[in-house]
């Protein structure tokens, strides 16, 4: 998995695989942080993590969103349904590594600007796992 340094305070966590995604869930994600996915195919999970005490800021939503399309396949310009939730809403499928299955569902509508996903990504700080 990837740590992205998102241009708001809160991390961000992505999947880079279906076994990346499950692990991110299992073993990373807290249950108030929130899980983001493109809608209706396969793609990177990412993972908000959410402060202590207080709120996640829409932006930090919005950008994971971005970063979410964007890891999906997503091309630039293109219009993408990216849902999430809390990670406590969260359920592997049994058998299906990196499946999950989402309560409490939310979606955001993004469009993949060139110049906003290129400053999140400028921003981003990579930590590629040991090994």
């Amino acid at each position: 998995h990837s740590l992205l340094q998102s241009p708001v305070p809160e991390p961000c966590f992505r999947g880079r695989s279906a076994r990346e995604n499950t692990a991110l869930v299992r073993e990373i994600a807290r249950g108030n942080d929130f899980f983001l996915h493109i809608s209706g195919r396969p793609g990177a999970v990412v993972i908000v993590r959410a402060p202590s005490g207080k709120a996640t800021a829409p932006e930090a939503l919005q950008d994971a969103a971005l970063l979410a399309a964007h890891y999906s396949g997503g091309e630039a310009g293109g219009v993408y349904e990216v849902d999430y939730t809390q990670v406590k809403y969260v359920r592997p499928i049994k058998g299906e590594t990196g499946r999950f299955s989402m309560a409490k569902r939310r979606s955001l509508r993004v469009r993949l600007e060139r110049d906003r996903l290129s400053a999140i990504l400028r921003r981003a700080l990579h930590h590629e796992p040991a090994g």
